[in-house]
């Protein structure tokens, strides 16, 4: 896995111990808030998430990061991706996600900007990919604001609720 440490403003983003993974569980088992971050719409528990913690330790290119508040070390979120040499070194966020109480204050985008920073000193992307639902208008607003733009769309990728949902690929070009 790859390590990550960054200090920026008021936020500490590093690297997610197991000993955070209870912590977390409960991000993953809101479905109403987080289904879309998480790609989950049925419940997890706390084995399986040591079980996929585990096996995602064990990759070269994928990150798996908390974000704290500097001031008092409370975990408020999680990124969640890998960096991808193809063509071009591309940083790809599978998952963000900020804690309910903690959204509507710009940590989202302050961490965004934080990844990117980190990830183009230290790995020289030159691109960012995220996917999203094609009805979570609330996350395309926020990409949007962030300077991504629909790079593809693929049809009918996601299954939550027994339902199939288009995804969209949005890209930020650095």
């Amino acid at each position: 896995m790859l390590s990550v440490h960054i200090d920026f403003k008021q936020l500490i983003i590093k690297d997610i111990k197991k000993r955070d993974l209870p912590y977390m569980i409960k991000w993953y088992n809101d479905k109403k808030e987080y289904q879309y971050a998480t790609g989950l719409n049925t419940p997890i528990f706390l084995q399986q998430l040591t079980q996929r913690y585990m096996a995602l330790i064990h990759t070269e290119s994928a990150f798996y990061v908390g974000i704290y508040l500097k001031g008092t070390g409370e975990m408020i979120g999680l990124f969640k991706g890998s960096v991808r040499k193809e063509k071009v070194v591309a940083l790809w966020i599978d998952s963000i996600i900020i804690d309910k109480q903690y959204r509507r204050q710009g940590y989202a985008t302050l961490s965004l900007q934080a990844m990117i920073t980190h990830f183009k000193e230290y790995a020289y992307i030159s691109k960012v990919y995220i996917s999203v639902v094609e009805h979570n208008l609330a996350g395309i607003k926020f990409w949007h604001a962030n300077d991504f733009e629909v790079a593809q769309k693929m049809s009918k990728q996601l299954m939550l609720d027994q339902k199939k949902y288009d995804i969209l690929v949005m890209c930020k070009v650095l």
